[in-house]
């Protein structure tokens, strides 16, 4: 079955939805909801995203994310794939975790108060937590924000900008724990539950954003230009073999040495820049690049999340490539 078009762009607000398969209850035991949010804080820093807001419940949860020059599709499957295998480890099983692959939605900034009150609301509204006992629940950002943790995922200070009152703490708890519209009644929050319930029509992106015409427009367009990136590297000659020798020569080795597996030495840190830059910067497909190094698309993911924890990975790519982060899409331009 066909997939609806993900519109991906960057320096954007997402709110994202992943659920399991309902019988699973995968959130279920709190060491796995611990363990997750290790792995998310993990994600957030290697891929230089920022949370506003997250909430936990029993077969789901709900993220809300300023995005990076990585795509959100980037962010959610390592994240998404971490968990079903560390679900399936844990409980000595195979096969499927998730029910859907994750839903998506980019909303304007002036809804970002309303939807980050949606999301905190949600243990509520799923029966987790009675909204007297919201403040010092543990599974949503609510408490992040109030200062109740100790190690607080959200970017505190960012949603606290949005409350003009002195005591911008006061006012965000007034804001989320004395409304009425506990319901999602409003018009904002019926646009965002059908997209994520998948009501959007597969030919028309823009039920996948939620803002005013401008904004629509605005992020339509960082999304062509992404696309239109690709095709310059194409026309422009940019090739998986010009890549190889670069970082071949970059680091030193002979030539063709990278076809040939390596551990824990210069050979492997090259097959993992190389699988880095190509994905990430290039955007070659982890199937066109396992092709070409005659391995397993599975074994290119893996090359591409260690090339993220290795320190050396800024100072080769500062070395290949020319970077320019602008408003829209990332420049890219390799030096040969």
């Amino acid at each position: 079955m066909c997939t609806k078009p993900r519109v991906i762009a960057q320096d954007v607000i997402y709110e994202v939805t992943t659920r399991c398969l309902p019988e699973l209850r995968v959130f279920g035991d709190e060491t796995f909801r611990d363990f997750f949010l290790q792995e998310l804080r993990k994600n957030l820093q290697k891929y230089s995203y920022s949370l506003f807001s997250w909430s936990i419940v029993d077969n789901h949860y709900h993220l809300v994310l300023l995005s990076s020059h990585f795509s959100i599709s980037t962010f959610m499957h390592r994240l998404n794939t971490v968990l079903a295998k560390n679900y399936n480890r844990i409980n000595k099983r195979e096969g499927v975790v998730l029910k859907t692959r994750f839903s998506s939605v980019i909303v304007q900034e002036n809804n970002l108060k309303e939807l980050i009150r949606h999301i905190h609301l949600n243990p509520v509204r799923s029966g987790e937590c009675s909204l007297e006992r919201l403040n010092t629940y543990k599974w949503s950002g609510h408490g992040d924000i109030l200062g109740n943790k100790s190690e607080p995922l959200i970017n505190k200070d960012k949603v606290l900008s949005y409350f003009s009152e002195p005591n911008k703490t006061e006012a965000y708890e007034s804001f989320i724990t004395s409304t009425q519209n506990t319901t999602g009644s409003n018009q904002f929050i019926k646009l965002l539950r059908e997209a994520n319930n998948g009501k959007q029509s597969f030919s028309n992106a823009l039920p996948w954003i939620i803002g005013d015409s401008q904004f629509i427009q605005s992020v339509l367009k960082k999304d062509r230009l992404r696309k239109l990136r690709l095709a310059r590297h194409a026309n422009g000659n940019m090739s998986l073999e010009l890549l190889r020798k670069s970082i071949e020569n970059c680091m030193q080795l002979s030539d063709e040495e990278l076809f040939f597996k390596g551990r824990l030495n210069s050979r492997s840190q090259a097959r993992q820049f190389f699988a880095h830059i190509g994905k990430m910067f290039f955007d070659f497909s982890c199937k066109s690049i396992a092709d070409y190094l005659n391995v397993s698309s599975s074994s290119v993911s893996k090359l591409v999340w260690k090339a993220n924890g290795n320190d050396k990975k800024d100072a080769i790519v500062s070395k290949l490539c020319n970077i320019e982060v602008r408003a829209g899409p990332i420049e890219t331009a390799i030096v040969i």
